[in-house]
């Protein structure tokens, strides 16, 4: 037969074999499922500021797209080592390969009945587009929510995702069956697809260190598609199409076309021996024999189960771990967590970082999670499937042995297998820190973390898996759907579709671990999460023992009535303890996350918020005061805080005083000039009535601050037996209004019952922009129960920090006492200095003097630096983690500079979280800290400072949450806290001291903000100040461009000009905007 007719002949069967596996159709209904689940979900899309965008725009098909790839390259890797491995299970391959046909046009033909099968899959997702319309039509969600469907955007990037990487994936696939003449090689090449993503997404990406270099390496191109939609406008996500970049391009080639082009050079070299014959066995010498006195027989033992059980597991658990593969891939693993740490730690583009174990921690299970999960997946899978070799099954099944015995020895081999998993993790942590590192080296912290939080975490994914080859018989749809599950679990980990963490299957209870605390605070939480974990894994486990088949009849009947045989065995009594220990761990977390904790899902706390809005948004509630004094009695053993809070010259003309309440808050007692009074509370408000003293009151609180439950979102809490890190926000009301819990999307507002329209709390209504209450003459006395006492006084806002910290070291350098772990003596000078020359720089700029006695390495993640009291509140990471020189510590001394003035500026401001104090909140304390760096920082440090800040302003401004527009009406925070430093550089330089204390002290004598701005730079410069955003991008040549935002993306604003140099190398252009692309600014003359 002629090479045509079976290249034809042999694609068709291919692609009807394909077709027939079962696995399309899974795959299209499971995709299109899980994709209606993402539309449905509005947490997500608002996350990805695609809340005032349709749900179906072009921007969710160009994430989901590459995205799915992760779970198609293992379910690309069945289909075409298939064309390789179905005849050998079937034992026909001889037969086959012995036929008079061409043998390269065989297996292209296979190859090219495989491509049709994968381009199939990889258009599954269209389904799912193509139905979201129903889920409008349906009440599912809101109307008008969904937009025509982008027949555009799928066709564009099924062309230049799907067609390229199955093509080249494929030819991957099909030279590793032909080597491995297998399933092995093909899942590996899968396997090693997955970690080539990983290194590019986790450190080549996270790492900042090249945006080419991750579009080339990562052979999904979701790395490249993320970067393009992220920095998206609003317009360009409702209708762009995705641009290929020359990274692209050439990822394209080196991933899809030389792979085809090898796969072309290979086939005509393929020889049929090579497939049909084994490999022959490796003979060992003869050994002398020995001559060996027969021994009389001994009476045969009593079978022991439990004995057999216990050698099973020690079978199957050798079966993966003994291979060469294993420790090929172990080896490989722990080289690559190596690798990825040093690269993403020491070679941070934010760093150089000291690869401690509280930081690498975290990082390499981000690094590792998606191919471990994959790995242990496909593991647990064979092993599911080992017995079924050509009659072996239905031998086992016919002795005379317990049903469950042996799916009970998968179970443990699985759970020592992922432990190996885990530990190998552990062993990247070491080799990483011990090398660069060694005074940070901790053998058992690494070991411990991997052990307790993530080994429970991958059981779960194992034992799921059993669960699923026990209910799907075939073997490919068994695979593939193990694979899809891993895909969903690995989705909701990035989107967090799933919202109570109890509930994520395959993550850990989220936790972070610092130097400054160590693992008190986290050994209860993680240890009932972990209860909880094992309980749902003895639950997935009995009911996977209840339907395992047994035997050739696979009829449901028949495996209903086994099913309820077995529930009177040992199945039965593990499901029961199963369902005990689930409803045991699972109300023991609801009461510490939900009753006492306060964990509510983003739907609920939106929901709370327009109650709050509703309910005490009535009108204006000005108020002022003149000072008080706070006592604070704090209780580390039983975790109380008694609070006697007294405020003097209480001006309300509305006869309330508004407050927003600290969690876990309860008020004793409100006096009003001595009297009681009864004070109104609601969704985390409180209101007190002053009656007819609305102007000169005084009025007391007294109050109790008992934190009890545990935290869901991971950071470290603030009050534990071990150690207590108090901030005033922790524990005392913050008078006035929040306009942070305002709900800023139209369609929220209108879904809630609300105005379209928001309605900020003017100016005398707000809280303080930082601290509990607004300047004044105020005093606080803070004992702590074996930590002594303190006291303070400030005539600013009302603002303090105390702590007791038994961890701590206290060090002094040049009159500064520096708190620290012992392993950062070195860290603790260098931090000493920077706080010294800023401190020195800030003074100078501001014209007055910034005092700061005590600077502390507070607990990593636990808020934002600040200076409270004399006490600098400097978070572990990132601030303690960077090394002596680089991006890292310019970025430290900025954020330094930044906390100092921004305490300065809230004070002499008497600044108010009211409309336009954003500038002054974040603007000039972020510009300060900028322009304070840029003095004695060296000319690269500075440019990569720069541009670090720029990407964060483009990325902040793109992922808002809420519509972005002029500054003056922004959320605290979000995109302003980025964007405003960067537009403020300019104004900031040009002016000395004294124009900006003119400045703070006419904010501070009831001046508007924008008029103020107005008097020191001219109303139209002011008026670009509180406007939109405002970028420019200059470039070396002197030539630039100009955008203005407007409705949803960026508009022509003309050409650059009047450009200024920062620092004596960095050009930037003289208008109130931020630059885009700071890379080329430098050689500008």
């Amino acid at each position: 037969m002629r090479a045509p007719h079976v290249l034809v002949r042999e694609a068709a069967a291919e692609f009807r074999a394909g077709l027939a596996s079962g696995i399309a159709p899974l795959i299209f209904a499971g995709l299109t499922a899980y994709l209606l689940l993402v539309l449905s979900s509005a947490g997500y899309l608002r996350d990805m500021n695609a809340a005032d965008v349709p749900r179906n725009a072009p921007m969710l098909v160009y994430l989901m797209t590459p995205g799915m790839s992760f779970f198609l390259f293992f379910a690309w890797a069945w289909v075409f080592g298939q064309c390789v491995a179905r005849e050998r299970q079937a034992q026909l391959h001889e037969v086959v390969l012995a036929a008079p046909v061409p043998l390269a046009a065989l297996l292209a033909g296979r190859w090219l009945g495989a491509w049709g099968v994968a381009l199939l899959l990889g258009a599954s997702q269209a389904v799912g587009f193509v139905a979201a319309p129903l889920l409008e039509a349906a009440g599912l969600v809101p109307a008008g929510s969904m937009g025509p469907t982008p027949w555009a955007a799928l066709t564009w990037s099924w062309l230049i995702y799907i067609v390229p990487l199955s093509a080249g994936c494929g030819a991957l696939y099909l030279l590793a069956a032909l080597r491995t003449r297998g399933m092995a090689g093909p899942f590996a090449v899968a396997a090693l697809l997955c970690a080539v993503w990983m290194a590019a997404m986790i450190v080549i990406k996270d790492g900042h260190i090249s945006d080419f270099l991750v579009a080339v390496v990562d052979p999904s191109g979701f790395g490249e598609a993320e970067r393009q939609v992220l920095g998206w406008t609003p317009q360009e996500k409702r209708g762009a199409l995705i641009a290929v970049t020359p990274g692209f391009a050439l990822n394209r080639v080196l991933w899809c076309l030389a792979p085809v082009l090898w796969l072309a050079w290979a086939l005509p070299r393929v020889r049929r021996e090579r497939l049909m014959l084994e490999a022959p066995a490796v003979l060992q010498p003869p050994r002398q024999a020995t001559v060996r006195v027969a021994a009389m027989p001994v009476a045969a033992r009593a079978t022991s189960w439990w004995r057999a059980l216990g050698q099973e597991a020690r079978w199957q658990t050798a079966q993966v771990l003994r291979s060469r593969a294993a420790w090929l891939g172990g080896a490989l693993l722990v080289a690559m967590g190596v690798a990825g740490a040093f690269v993403h730690v020491v070679g941070h583009a934010e760093g150089p970082m000291v690869p401690r174990p509280e930081l690498l921690g975290p990082l390499l299970f981000k690094f590792t999670y998606l191919v471990t999960v994959f790995i242990i997946a496909a593991l647990a899978g064979g092993m599911a499937r080992r017995d079924e070799r050509g009659g072996f099954a239905e031998m086992a099944d016919a002795a005379p042995m317990p049903v469950a015995l042996r799916f009970a020895a998968r179970c443990i081999a699985v759970g020592a297998v992922a432990f190996v998993l885990v530990q190998l993790v552990a062993l990247s942590s070491l080799l990483t820190t011990a090398i660069a590192a060694p005074q940070a080296f901790s053998l058992w912290q690494p070991v411990a973390m991997q052990a307790l939080r993530h080994g429970p975490a991958l059981l779960e994914v194992a034992v799921l898996v059993l669960l699923v080859h026990a209910l799907v018989r075939r073997a490919g749809v068994a695979h593939a759907a193990a694979m899809l599950l891993a895909f969903v679990l690995i989705v909701n980990h990035e989107a967090a579709l799933v919202d109570y963490p109890p509930y994520q299957i395959g993550l850990p209870l989220p936790a972070t671990i610092s130097a400054a605390t160590g693992w008190g605070p986290w050994i209860a939480p993680m240890l009932a999460a972990d209860a909880w974990k094992l309980a749902l894994v003895l639950l997935f486990a009995a009911l996977a023992a209840l339907i395992v088949p047994r035997g050739t009849d696979v009829r449901w009947r028949v495996r209903l009535a086994e099913a309820a045989q077995r529930l009177r065995g040992p199945a039965g009594a593990a499901l029961a303890m199963g369902l005990a220990g689930t409803a045991a761990t699972g109300a023991l977390l609801h009461a510490r996350l939900v009753e006492e904790g306060g964990w509510q899902s983003p739907a609920q706390q939106r929901a709370d918020d327009a109650q709050w809005e509703r309910r005490w948004l009535r009108g204006d509630a000005p108020f002022s005061t003149t000072g008080g004094e706070v006592a604070l009695a704090v209780h580390p053993a039983t975790r109380t805080v008694q609070g006697d809070w007294l405020l003097r010259g209480v001006r309300a003309p509305q006869g309330w005083l508004h407050a927003e309440l600290p969690p876990d808050f309860t008020l004793h007692a409100a006096q009003v000039d001595g009297a009681p009074v009864a004070a109104e509370s609601d969704y985390d408000h409180i209101a007190v009535p002053l009656g007819a003293c609305a102007v000169g009151c005084e009025v007391r609180l007294s109050f109790t601050v008992a934190p009890r439950g545990w935290t869901a979102e991971g950071e470290t809490p603030w009050f534990t037996p071990a150690g207590v890190w108090l901030r005033a926000q922790d524990v005392l009301p913050r008078l006035g209004f929040d306009a942070a819990r305002l709900l800023r999307v139209p369609a929220e507002r209108t879904a809630a019952g609300l105005p379209a329209e928001v309605r900020l709390p003017p100016w005398q209504s707000s809280v303080a922009a930082q601290g509990v209450a607004p300047s004044g003459d105020w005093h606080w006395r803070i004992a702590i129960d074996g930590g002594g006492e303190q006291e303070g006084h400030t005539t600013g806002a009302l603002d303090f920090a105390a702590l007791r910290a038994p961890r701590l070291h206290a060090s002094r350098v040049k009159g500064l006492q520096v708190l620290h772990d012992a392993t950062r003596a070195a860290t603790a000078q260098a931090v000493a200095r920077d706080v010294q020359d800023m401190q020195a720089c800030v003074a100078r700029r501001l014209g007055a003097d910034i005092a700061v006695d005590t600077v502390a390495q507070t607990p990593r993640e636990l808020g934002e630096p600040l200076l409270a009291g004399g006490l600098l509140w400097l978070p572990e990471g990132p601030h303690w983690d960077v090394a002596e020189a680089g991006v890292g510590r310019a970025k430290r001394r900025a954020a330094i500079a930044r906390a100092l003035a921004a305490r300065h500026v809230a004070d002499a401001a008497a600044l108010r979280q009211g409309p336009g104090g954003q500038w002054l909140a974040h603007g000039l304390p972020g510009a300060l800290g900028l322009l304070c760096v840029a003095e004695s920082g060296d000319a690269s440090f500075v440019q990569g400072l720069m541009t670090r800040a720029s990407a964060d302003a483009t990325q902040a401004l793109a992922a808002s949450t809420a519509p972005v527009g002029p500054l003056a009406l922004a959320p605290y925070g979000g995109w302003a806290q980025h964007h405003t430093p960067l537009a403020a550089l300019h104004a900031v330089q040009r002016v000395d001291a004294d124009a900006l204390a003119a400045l703070l002290a006419a904010v501070r004598g009831g001046m508007a903000v924008e008029q103020a701005l107005a008097r020191t730079w001219g109303a139209e410069y002011a008026a670009w100040m509180l406007g939109p955003p405002l970028a420019s991008d200059l470039h070396a040549d002197g030539t630039g461009e100009r955008w203005r935002w407007n409705v949803g993306g960026w508009q022509d604003a003309g050409r650059a000009e009047g450009a200024w140099r920062l620092g004596g190398a960095l050009w930037l252009d003289g208008w109130p905007a931020y630059e885009r692309s700071p890379a080329d600014n430098v050689q500008k003359e």
